[in-house]
């Protein structure tokens, strides 16, 4: 893969046409992640994603939450992190696999990683790979 294009689905290439990426935990003010608290950043993750990708496909992929222990802790939370990067991207295929009226198709997709985007996780990349781009994409016209 280079930054700009992507095999999916044996041999199709899709180009990355728009992304963004914000730190996972960038309006936590202090305290230790747990998971309802991570659950709250996924869903303003997703909706932050629609509203970036303005196109209303969103694929969604779930991050872990890795579980710790904290010491002398009596909230009865149950602590995790999830990755410590947001990333949103769009990508394009100049061709349309359904409506042949349209011209292209695209689909969004939110995921969550280690570091900073490029590279985007090997892991990640494995994933988006496996996307049925041609099922779930939303086809356009110009």
């Amino acid at each position: 893969m280079d930054n700009k294009q992507i095999i999916i689905e044996g041999n199709l290439k899709v180009e990355l046409r728009n992304f963004n990426q914000w730190l996972t935990y960038k309006s936590v003010l202090e305290g230790i992640p747990y998971v309802i608290m991570n659950n709250r950043i996924i869903r303003d993750a997703i909706n932050e994603a629609k509203r970036i990708l303005d196109f209303g496909n969103l694929h969604f992929i779930v991050p872990v939450q890795t579980p710790y222990k904290v010491e002398n802790d009596n909230t009865n939370r149950e602590f995790a992190s999830i990755p410590e990067v947001t990333c949103v991207a769009e990508l394009y295929h100049y061709d349309v696999f359904r409506d042949m009226s349209k011209t292209f198709s695209a689909v969004g997709i939110l995921w969550f990683q280690d570091n900073y985007a490029f590279p985007i996780d090997s892991n990640i990349l494995d994933k988006i790979i496996e996307i049925p781009f041609s099922k779930i994409c939303i086809e356009f016209d110009p």
